[in-house]
């Protein structure tokens, strides 16, 4: 994956419904698996610390988070960064 299709993928977020923990249909998700995503990025070469901060600011900001999902955002966001 580039950096380019990275961004389009993060982009591409605002329709779901994201839960903390247990996703209902295909277009829901959950923080663990979009966090896993995000942090799985570090491996292109031009996704830096920066664009990762840039990528959950844009998550943290999609209307359809869960109420459990905004309490446990940053929460979820060190403990899977780790």
């Amino acid at each position: 994956m580039t950096k380019q299709q990275a961004e389009i993928l993060i982009s591409g977020l605002n329709n779901l419904i994201i839960h903390n923990y247990a996703a209902k249909s295909e277009k829901e998700t959950t923080l663990f698996k979009l966090f896993s995503s995000v942090n799985g990025k570090k491996a292109i070469a031009d996704v830096d610390l920066q664009w990762i901060n840039e990528a959950y600011n844009k998550i943290s900001q999609i209307h359809g988070l869960t109420i459990k999902a905004r309490s446990n955002f940053d929460r979820t966001r060190v403990r899977l960064a780790k």
